[in-house]
């Protein structure tokens, strides 16, 4: 027979959409997961991993582990932007036959300078009416969508996840 907390929870969760339901009852697996398992340290001072834990780790994995006057946490980093396969991938793909150079670069930014449309402080453009300011955007969004049409290395960036650490 369910006790009355175990009716109460039951209650509560059948009252949210669905969706949701899943994920509390995901939190509360979580939760009582940790809650219930307890690790040992032996006595040559090695931290004994109970099997429920052990199961759930993968090779190669790494964690950051934090730690404070009472609690040791681990944490999976989660798989990021690897610079190292990045940099093994651009070294094996042939150059861009039309990257530009150095000097093409400093003249795109020189006509950039020289046009009447570019301000120089935020402010001042921020001073602009409305209008105004949506079609300098509007221009400048036109100039670059070309340039990243043509240009193909931020597409293969765009595709991996980049984590700010």
């Amino acid at each position: 027979m369910p006790s009355s907390a175990i009716a109460t929870l039951v209650e509560m969760v059948e009252s949210l959409p669905e969706p949701l339901q899943d994920k509390v009852v995901e939190h509360l697996k979580e939760y009582i997961l940790k809650s219930n398992i307890t690790a040992i340290v032996n006595s040559d001072g090695k931290l004994e991993i109970p099997t429920e834990i052990e199961t759930q780790l993968q090779p190669r994995e790494r964690y950051t582990v934090t730690v404070t006057a009472d609690s040791i946490v681990f944490q999976k980093v989660k798989a990021g932007f690897d610079w190292e396969e990045w940099e093994r991938r651009m070294a094996a793909t042939n150059p861009d036959p039309d990257e530009l150079t150095m000097e093409e670069i400093c003249e795109l930014v020189r006509e950039v300078r020289r046009d009447p449309a570019s301000y120089t402080s935020r402010r001042e453009f921020l001073q602009l009416p409305l209008e105004e300011r949506r079609n300098i955007l509007a221009k400048q969004a036109d100039v670059m969508l070309q340039y990243y049409q043509e240009d193909r290395e931020w597409q293969e960036l765009e595709a991996v996840d980049l984590i700010d650490y």
